[in-house]
């Protein structure tokens, strides 16, 4: 593998390696010990797509299995399961290819089932799904490898030969050049790796993760569908209603409802042509005059008072002084209860009145 400055053209026919008179050949690219290295500007250019490649093929596989065997996973066991045979694929070697922005194929895979499993569009939020079902891009898992890598081998205990790779990266760094060591002192700019424990490194790139992820759900102007679910989210965790083991049909309609995936005019009024306002996409099931959103849906429009009491009177067994709490309070502790039955009577309340 012959490597050059980028932009600098090199001739295969320029060079002729040989072992014992047997002629090498010369590629672009080799895979060593499972790891993909290229002559490209970006060394691990083609580990990320490789591991992509890999991880679907496994990820097919599992899904064969389950179809196979129990046939229906809830959403909890189902993230256990992925993060049991799918993240190791994803994360593999990931000390040494970690960058400093997503890559995107991994992160497309790990959206891709989080997104199957909650039952939900295309179009939905990326900041939702992540939200709901209490994960982080994976470029925080990478990082944090990174960091336990760096750790070890400035450790009294690293072997010899590894400590002079490493002594090899600080000259290339103190001089300018860019190397693994730069990339994980500019992924880190914000902590002082060489001080922090670990354990103080890991907690603080995870809050920082946190703070992003929870600064762009209350974003409006950014994203202007998560307008109802900035509302009542406040945390990044795996949600109550994941945890049981309801039906499919009745979790995947949370979901479709709180991440604003399903069929209210507030929803499909931004892809009709010509183009509807927010404030112009009105309930047509009442003649209230008002926009059809989730928090109408649930609470307000009277074409559905009938269905909504079994919900209510559910939710005042469950919630204490429920029916003297304001409507918009009502609203936030039915979509965060814990209790399985008010999650199921919800589920089914959106079941039959938005046929998401």
């Amino acid at each position: 593998m012959i490597f050059c400055k980028p932009g600098r053209s090199t001739l295969v026919e320029d060079y002729n390696f040989t072992i014992e008179n047997t002629k090498l050949e010369v590629v672009n690219s080799y895979k060593y010990l499972g790891h993909v290295i290229c002559n490209s500007n970006n060394t691990h250019k083609e580990m990320f797509n490789h591991l992509a490649t890999q991880a679907q093929k496994a990820l097919y596989a599992l899904k064969e299995r389950i179809r196979s065997t129990i046939g229906y996973v809830p959403p909890k066991l189902g993230i256990k399961m992925f993060d049991t045979h799918i993240l190791p694929i994803l994360e593999y070697n990931s000390e040494i290819w970690f960058q400093v922005k997503q890559v995107e194929p991994l992160e497309k895979l790990q959206l891709q089932y989080l997104r199957n499993m909650l039952g939900v569009r295309c179009q939905t939020s990326t900041l939702a799904i992540l939200a709901d079902t209490g994960r982080f891009p994976l470029l925080v898992r990478q990082q944090v490898s990174a960091i336990k890598y760096f750790k070890r081998i400035r450790a009294d205990s690293c072997p010899i030969l590894l400590r002079k790779c490493y002594n090899i990266q600080t000259q290339l760094h103190q001089n300018g050049h860019l190397c693994w060591l730069s990339r994980l002192f500019k992924a880190t700019a914000n902590l002082d790796i060489d001080t922090l424990h670990y354990n103080k490194l890991e907690l603080s790139l995870y809050e920082q993760a946190h703070t992003n992820l929870m600064t762009g759900i209350n974003n409006i102007t950014l994203n202007p569908k998560l307008r109802t679910y900035k509302s009542f989210k406040t945390v990044i965790r795996l949600e109550p209603y994941l945890h049981h083991c309801m039906p499919k049909v009745i979790y995947c309609n949370i979901a479709r409802f709180r991440l604003s995936s399903h069929n209210l005019n507030i929803e499909l009024g931004r892809h009709k042509r010509p183009f509807v306002p927010a404030e112009e996409r009105l309930c047509e099931k009442c003649n209230l005059n008002l926009v059809e959103d989730e928090n109408h849906c649930l609470m307000i429009c009277p074409k559905l008072n009938d269905i909504r009491t079994t919900l209510f009177n559910i939710g005042c067994i469950f919630i204490e002084g429920f029916s003297v709490l304001h409507p918009s309070e009502q609203f936030h502790r039915i979509l965060a209860s814990k209790e399985v039955e008010l999650n199921i009577a919800l589920g089914k309340l959106l079941q039959v009145t938005l046929k998401i």
